[in-house]
């Protein structure tokens, strides 16, 4: 049998079928016996190939859907890489960097609204109209809308920066306004009457919370080695979100 096809490899009872494609030097394996007939079939398969690259139209997933390849490709195709696919590649990618809570956050945000919402439509259907169409009827508050948001606009900020997409949907989609509750603290007589109700080291807890107006999350994080006895001061050096402890953002307070 002749082997010497450029492009074309036997090895036993599967050929390498060898191709450039988007700069990238592609090398699939198919499983096919060394027969003449064999070796005519993957010289048309290739040469189908070639066309397809050179006309813009080749579908790396329909000639090889099991490839490691084609999944990267895919990628690159807002025409056929879908949102759910996305959101979860950029969460992978990025899990690292957030905070336990904001981890949390965003899975809810992805798995609980996002991918069920637009999780089947491809990177190039989202429009601003479906997105601002979907918050009008989404049941909870203008800041959890803005938040659950959030992954999605990240996701289409890369593809946008990485030049795979032309147009960020979610760039004409503003956050919508949230309206902030003015605070309620309590009365003096208020104060007192909570702290008569209590004792020990209860009343000395509530007690500080009062009079410092420190976050819960600041309260609950504090140390015996914050407290600065001889200069009667307190460092605020860190939280405690969802039981675990992380770093405040102002470092002392």
């Amino acid at each position: 049998m002749d082997r010497g096809n450029r492009g074309i490899t036997f090895r036993g009872n599967s050929a390498q079928i060898a191709f450039t494609y988007q700069g990238v030097r592609c090398r699939e394996t198919i499983p096919i016996p060394p027969t003449k007939a064999a070796q005519k079939q993957l010289v048309l398969k290739r040469q189908t190939i070639l066309f397809e690259i050179s006309m813009g139209i080749f579908d790396y997933g329909e000639h090889f859907p099991e490839s490691k390849k084609a999944k990267e490709f895919r990628k690159n195709r807002p025409d056929r890489y879908t949102i759910g696919e996305g959101l979860k590649s950029w969460l992978q990618r990025n899990q690292a960097k957030f905070q336990t809570s904001t981890l949390q956050d965003y899975n809810s945000a992805i798995y609980h609204h996002l991918i069920p919402t637009f999780g089947d439509l491809t990177i190039a259907e989202l429009t601003a109209s479906k997105i601002k169409e979907w918050l009008s009827e989404l049941p909870c508050s203008n800041k959890r809308k803005s938040n659950v948001l959030t992954p999605l606009r990240q996701m289409y900020e890369e593809m946008y920066h990485d030049e795979i997409i032309d147009k960020n949907p979610l760039a004409r989609v503003k956050n919508l306004p949230t309206q902030s509750r003015e605070p309620k603290p309590f009365t003096q007589e208020e104060v007192t009457k909570i702290l008569n109700e209590l004792t020990g080291q209860a009343k000395n807890l509530i007690q500080f919370a009062f009079w410092s107006g420190l976050r819960t999350s600041e309260l609950i994080a504090l140390r015996w080695q914050d407290v600065d006895f001889q200069h009667n001061r307190v460092f605020v050096k860190s939280a405690c979100v969802r039981g675990e402890r992380k770093e405040t953002q102002n470092k002392i307070r």
